[in-house]
């Protein structure tokens, strides 16, 4: 099992603030995807988890006809950190979407 953490700033946690916005059965799909991947770790692959780049994935909730995407990468050993997430709402994912999970990373490593 891998160690989960969240990105955290001035008292913040983006991650955890999106998880919470979101109605009780969307909750419940997006906490038992990461039980998922915390379980299985970088062995865990699609349709669960998907490479963005740059050392980040996402793991890819679907519920109810909508797409939550949360993003993290993997931090020393047997250690995920979620550092955003967003609802999809297009085909492709949005560049300052993944710019800012880039720029949170780099921040923590």
């Amino acid at each position: 099992m891998v160690e989960i953490a969240y990105y955290e700033r001035n008292g913040k946690c983006p991650v955890r603030e999106y998880i919470r916005g979101k109605e009780e059965k969307t909750r419940e799909k997006i906490i038992s995807y990461i039980s998922i991947l915390r379980r299985f770790g970088s062995s865990l692959g699609m349709p669960y988890v998907k490479k963005v780049e740059d050392k980040i994935f996402e793991l890819r909730v679907e519920y109810a006809g909508n797409n939550h995407r949360l993003f993290y990468f993997f931090w020393i050993e047997k250690r995920i950190v979620f550092v955003h997430a967003v609802d999809k709402k297009k085909q492709k994912l949005d560049r300052v979407d993944i710019e800012t999970a880039i720029r949170r990373m780099r921040e923590i490593v």
